[in-house]
């Protein structure tokens, strides 16, 4: 019997300093998308709420589209589907009796997946609303130093202890990436 490991890393982004607002216009875009659609599936108490990502989309994506002109139409979609998600949690925790309020999105996280972000071994191709942003990972120097001494020699070896530097992607190939405002 094979097991399937998935190893989740949190790895800091190295934003160009001339692209780092391009990033908080698109974290705005994609908040304002998320809140906009909690807004129209919340209907507690009045109305069930609505928990359908395609009910959504249809009743939604040709407007947030419009307003939010420059947003990559994948990212419309995410923003969307994070916020259905959040009132199906909701919906279920009233269910459960328990007390929860409308989800709200003000936060700097923005959702990527394989349409709107490219991955490589050093660094990642974001999309903006300004265009595509590269990105390098910022690991830690350690890990630098390994890579800058394998890629410069002729004949590489693989100590058992060494880290590994690979980003591992979920199975659904969805990267969330958030990125603090005080170090952007």
């Amino acid at each position: 019997m094979a097991w399937e490991v998935t190893r989740t890393v949190r790895v800091r982004l190295d934003v160009p300093d001339d692209r780092k607002s391009d990033l908080h216009a698109t974290n705005d875009l994609f908040q304002h998308c998320a809140n906009r659609t909690s807004e129209w599936a919340w209907r507690y108490p009045d109305e069930e709420c609505v928990t359908s990502k395609s009910d959504a989309e249809d009743a939604l994506y040709e407007d947030l589209r419009e307003e939010t002109n420059g947003l990559h139409a994948n990212l419309v979609q995410k923003a969307i589907k994070r916020a259905i998600k959040d009132i199906d949690n909701c919906v279920d925790d009233l269910a459960d009796g328990e007390n929860t309020s409308q989800p709200e999105y003000d936060t700097f996280s923005i959702v990527y997946d394989k349409r709107a972000a490219t991955y490589y071994r050093d660094k990642v191709s974001l999309a903006t609303v300004s265009g595509r942003v590269e990105c390098d990972y910022d690991s830690p120097r350690i890990l630098k130093a390994r890579r800058t001494a394998t890629t410069s020699s002729t004949r590489t070896t693989r100590s058992a202890r060494a880290p590994s530097t690979t980003i591992v992607r979920s199975t659904s190939s969805t990267c969330t990436q958030s990125w603090n405002r005080n170090s952007t």
